[in-house]
């Protein structure tokens, strides 16, 4: 993923990452193309490609891909996006392979402070409406991970997520509690401001 959302591990891997080279990076086509022919030949019948943010990959690529996928592979496929790379003529690529498409969508909060101030999100409540809107548009399935208990979030805030999730009206909803992993950005803000010692055990975050 090329994004620092201070909430995500991700985050720690690409600090890890520096001056290791590159992070961001792709996998062609002939990359993965035997791996899922070794999992189509193990009799696997649904793909889920573990990347945050497939729609990152410019259009180019992402129509070589879909091509190459409605011609090959035609299995069922989840995939995940960030909401402000999701735009008409990829989603229309993706529609064309006419196979069983679910798109996971982080939405992640629908407070713009909690996005922009706390999240460190690159994005507006209203792409987010937007994306949601263009999915439906061409008949995709999708699903929204979003996120409460985030630092300074107030109980309006968080009922903002909610009735986000409730006017996007997507197939799934998946909501997590934030959990101050070392190593975040975010959790550096939270002993910053004296809401955690660093100390806690792991199930006090979660546990109520």
């Amino acid at each position: 993923c090329p994004y620092e959302c201070t909430y995500c591990v991700n985050t720690i891997f690409k600090n890890n990452a520096k001056g290791l080279g590159k992070f961001f990076r792709i996998r062609s086509i002939e990359n993965i193309e035997p791996a899922i022919e070794q999992l189509i030949n193990m009799g696997c019948e649904m793909l889920y490609f573990q990347d945050e943010s497939f729609l990152s990959i410019n259009e180019p690529t992402l129509r070589d891909f879909c091509s190459w996928y409605a011609e090959k592979v035609k299995l069922p496929l989840l995939i995940m996006a960030r909401p402000e790379t999701v735009s008409d003529a990829k989603v229309k690529l993706l529609a064309d392979m006419q196979v069983p498409l679910q798109v996971s969508l982080g939405v992640e909060s629908g407070s713009q402070r909690v996005l922009t101030e706390i999240c460190n999100r690159k994005t507006t409540v209203d792409e987010l409406k937007r994306a949601g809107d263009i999915l439906k548009k061409f008949g995709i399935r999708m699903t929204g991970f979003t996120m409460i208990g985030f630092p300074t979030e107030t109980r309006e805030e968080a009922f903002m997520t909610i009735d986000l999730m409730r006017a996007l009206d997507m197939d799934n909803s998946v909501m997590s509690i934030f959990y101050p992993f070392k190593g975040l950005p975010l959790r550096d803000y939270c002993l910053e401001r004296g809401y955690i010692t660093g100390d806690e055990e792991a199930r006090q975050f979660t546990s109520g």
